[in-house]
């Protein structure tokens, strides 16, 4: 059972792969649709203008609160109200994760190819734990990692390296 294999990097030289890490949203899972219901349901009941899914789209990958505090920045909303808008987009999103949320085209197929040349695999992301799990368990792929590294685990988030050494 290989645990490596080197890859040329088309310079002439070739690179060990130990391991293959994913991020979640946006990468292996399409999740915007989720997020977006979840944040414009959090901007309606404070009032606010919900942003249109493209707007969403873009937000998506530096965690909740980031994508809070730019969405509400892009309706020049108060920035005070970044807590209570986190804390309602997360009660949101627990109602809405794993309903829509789709699994990229080809992901489940290199996933399994991943799986049988024997490499483990990871998934490291900001999202929190218990989103990440209830997102990768619905659909059918949580079982493919061996690691998931999640926001709220106490490692330093992305985009510093902690969260990939930890994986």
């Amino acid at each position: 059972m290989p645990q490596s294999s080197d890859t040329s990097t088309g310079t002439g030289t070739s690179i060990a792969i130990g391991a293959v890490i994913f991020d979640l949203d946006g990468t292996l899972v399409d999740s915007s649709s989720e997020i977006h219901a979840a944040l414009a349901a959090a901007f309606r009941e404070a009032g606010i203008d919900a942003l249109t899914l493209s707007e969403v789209e873009r937000l998506i990958g530096r965690g909740v609160r980031s994508l809070v505090e730019r969405a509400l920045d892009m309706r020049g909303a108060d920035a005070a109200m970044g807590d209570p808008m986190v804390e309602a987009f997360d009660a949101h999103y627990a109602r809405t994760v794993g309903t829509t949320a789709s699994l990229f085209p080809g992901a489940l197929e290199g996933l399994c190819a991943l799986r049988a040349a024997h490499y483990p695999l990871s998934v490291v992301t900001n999202k929190p734990r218990a989103f990440t799990e209830t997102l990768l368990a619905t659909l059918d792929v949580l079982e493919f990692f061996t690691a998931v590294v999640a926001g709220d685990d106490g490692v330093a988030r992305k985009p510093a390296g902690d969260m990939l050494l930890a994986a």
